[in-house]
């Protein structure tokens, strides 16, 4: 039960994170630019730097709530 509580605790924190990353919300952009355009290759660089940006977040986040947990 906690763990699917701190796991959604960690991802609505990493969903209002990447909306404030300016290099994140402009990526969003571009990849629908590229989508609307059809780009395969633009689409999928872009996608991968997204998934990136979201992963690393996500893992600064868990470790950050982990060690407040652990050591509180």
């Amino acid at each position: 039960m906690v763990e699917n509580d701190l796991s959604s605790l960690i991802e609505s924190r990493c969903d209002a994170i990447l909306q404030k990353n300016k290099n994140y919300t402009e990526l969003q952009e571009e990849l629908a630019n590229a989508h609307s355009s059809n780009d395969i290759d633009t689409f999928s660089e872009i996608s991968y730097r997204m998934q990136f940006i979201a992963v690393t977040t996500a893992y600064k986040l868990a470790v950050k709530d982990l060690h407040s947990i652990i050591y509180e």
